[in-house]
């Protein structure tokens, strides 16, 4: 029986096709002939796998199936789960002899050289595969499982720092950037040269909502609230889709400048809140592998650091 560990507890990957399939289907008989499985083993492993998770998946009625809000939360997760399972047991069937190199890339950063990067390491490494992987600001304990992640690009602050010692893996700085305010080309501040927290008195802004903010973010988003109270908040799951909020002029948005997707129809201009901000890669402090060390080697050359 296979089992996949995630965030502190153990689930079967029948477990999760289960899940996956009954929440695709809204049905459990067809969710069970679609898997070849009987209708009472699929119940059982919705059963099992919420008593694991401690919460309800589905809501239940005699003619009706439907996922609750922690269902729904959980079937975005349970697919990527799922994808990635597959194709790492994919790479190794068509490429068995070939070394695999794993990188997260958390989604909010625009990681300037990630291009580069993968060149000169493609040039250096060639028989290497690189597998690169969305990840949220929170599962860089992922890399020091080795929970399919050899690398990642993560943002950090002080605080990140303590977090990544402490879960025996090695930060290198790659990148520090400044807060910006971003906002639609024609919006009233984009005559000023610096926004300052009296500028915002009024306005609607667009926060990551907390499921999704990075640590270093939560604080520049308490030290905003604290500092004015005439606002309206709008709340995006991330700052690539904060950008079509503001060109939709629903609002604007305070964000460091590396994670700002490039737009023509946006402007930035600097915040006046002192932050250090940046971003860098980790991996795992033993890890001597060549592989993953030559990728960390070149982001810090193309990184100048």
């Amino acid at each position: 029986m296979l089992f996949y560990y995630h965030r502190g507890f153990i689930m079967t990957i029948t477990q999760l096709r289960c899940f996956v399939e009954v929440a695709k289907e809204l049905n459990y008989a067809k969710a069970a002939a679609n898997l070849y499985i009987s209708q009472p083993a699929v119940s059982r492993h919705i059963i099992s796998l919420e008593n694991d998770l401690g919460v309800t998946l589905f809501s239940r009625s005699r003619h009706n199936v439907a996922l609750t809000s922690a269902g729904t939360r959980f079937y975005s997760e349970a697919k990527d789960i799922l994808e990635r399972i597959d194709l790492s047991k994919n790479s190794i069937l068509e490429n068995p002899g070939e070394e695999m190199l794993n990188v997260g890339c958390v989604s909010s950063i625009q990681i300037k050289g990630l291009s580069r990067i993968y060149e000169a390491y493609h040039k250096s490494k060639p028989d290497v595969m690189i597998s690169n992987t969305e990840i949220s600001a929170f599962d860089y304990k992922r890399v020091s499982l080795g929970d399919h992640l050899d690398v990642a690009f993560v943002p950090n602050m002080a605080k990140s720092s303590s977090q990544y010692s402490e879960a025996s893996l090695k930060y290198v700085p790659l990148y520090s950037g400044n807060l910006c305010c971003v906002m639609k080309k024609d919006h009233r501040l984009c005559c000023k040269e610096r926004i300052a927290f009296s500028d915002l008195e009024g306005e609607t802004l667009i926060f990551l909502d907390h499921e999704h903010c990075p640590p270093a973010m939560d604080e520049v988003q308490f030290e905003i609230r604290k500092n004015g109270s005439n606002y309206t908040y709008y709340y995006s799951g991330s700052s690539l889709y904060s950008v079509p909020m503001i060109i939709a002029g629903l609002g604007l948005a305070i964000m460091p400048d590396f994670v700002c997707p490039p737009s023509d129809e946006v402007i930035l201009r600097p915040f006046d809140l002192p932050c250090h901000l940046e971003y860098g890669i980790i991996y795992r402090n033993n890890d001597r592998s060549d592989r993953v060390r030559t990728f960390v080697d070149l982001a810090k050359q193309i990184h100048h650091v």
